[in-house]
């Protein structure tokens, strides 16, 4: 009888290790699963996308990222420039706003080296640009200019455009003073009168706005008057990260894809996803124009060879680049 006992005794002994072992198991199984993976981020609206992708989403158990089996840690960068040089060297797999202007240098000085998944993109109803007046000021349009100062973000883009604006109503080079400034500035120059207009962006636009020193004169100038659609950044990998890591990239497309599904018919949930990755109130938020967020096999492609047509006429760059061969498509 005790020998029975002890046999019982045992089994059950047995069975309790095993399914302790099974149980740890499948934990360390599970996480393994989750991939580590950096991503860049400016803190923008804009870059919403990348937000919504790597927040838990209201009645969603996980981020799009996590369902991937990714592991995301989000790396904030002060500028797209050295958010472009992390990914050169292969500190982080992406970023979530790579500009034009990054991406065309990189292509005129090492062909092939960056493979595009997604962009912004301004429309006449999507965007971010606008031109603002100070209130009062009487600027009602581009020819109420003229003796004026206009505020422009940094950049020899922004001020060969504003050029192309103007150019129908007045001189450019002598009617008005175009004027390079930061977005911390813009408000406060435009408020004090050191400039009477700006081509200012989200946040900036609705801010203005809302505190009633400014007015809008127009919005999404660049899409009305240059061309629609307007390409501005862009989502990309560097060749050499998509030779080696194909499968996390891949992964990371899926979820960016799933990511800007959801903008599109989930707006205000998409919008609170903004104040976590940047200093914009929630309630502003919710307010602000964005881009158009489009993947590699939406974006009009010869936009964005336009695009950078406009980059060699305006001699940003110094060769014509062919943007054919600047697409990666996942599987």
């Amino acid at each position: 009888m005790k020998r029975k006992n002890i046999i019982l005794l045992l089994g059950v002994i047995i069975i309790a290790v095993a399914a302790s072992g099974l149980y740890y198991a499948a934990r360390q199984s599970t996480t393994q699963t989750a991939h580590s993976v950096k991503i860049g981020y400016q803190a923008l609206a804009g870059s919403w996308a990348f937000y919504v992708a790597n927040e838990v989403l209201p009645g969603r158990e996980k981020s799009f990222f996590a369902e991937q089996g990714l592991d995301v840690e989000a790396i904030r960068f002060d500028s797209s420039n050295n958010a472009a040089e992390a990914m050169l060297r292969g500190d982080i797999a992406t970023d979530s706003a790579t500009t034009m202007t990054v991406l065309f240098n990189i292509e005129e000085r090492s062909p092939g080296t960056l493979k595009c998944f997604g962009f912004q993109v301004h429309t006449t109803t999507e965007f971010l640009e606008s031109l603002i007046a100070r209130k009062g000021s009487g600027i009602k349009g581009y020819g109420d200019l003229k003796g004026k100062k206009i505020g422009v973000f940094p950049g020899s883009l922004n001020q060969a455009i504003t050029k192309l604006l103007l150019k129908d109503h007045l001189n450019p080079d002598i009617d008005v003073s175009i004027v390079r400034m930061t977005p911390p500035i813009q408000l406060q120059a435009l408020t004090i009168g050191d400039v009477d207009a700006l081509i200012s962006y989200e946040p900036t636009t609705s801010i203005a706005l809302a505190k009633g020193v400014a007015e809008i004169v127009e919005d999404s100038p660049w899409a009305k008057h240059i061309f629609e659609p307007f390409p501005v950044a862009t989502y990309c990998f560097t060749t050499e990260y998509l030779n080696r890591h194909g499968e996390t990239a891949q992964k990371i497309v899926r979820a960016w894809f799933k990511a800007i599904d959801y903008i599109r018919t989930n707006r205000d949930n998409a919008s609170g996803t903004i104040p976590s990755y940047t200093e914009i109130e929630p309630s502003l938020a919710q307010k602000l124009n964005q881009p158009a967020q489009q993947k590699s096999t939406e974006v009009d492609r010869d936009a964005v060879q336009r695009l950078a047509d406009l980059y060699l006429e305006f001699g940003i760059i110094s060769r014509k680049i062919d943007t054919a061969n600047i697409y990666y498509v996942p599987d």
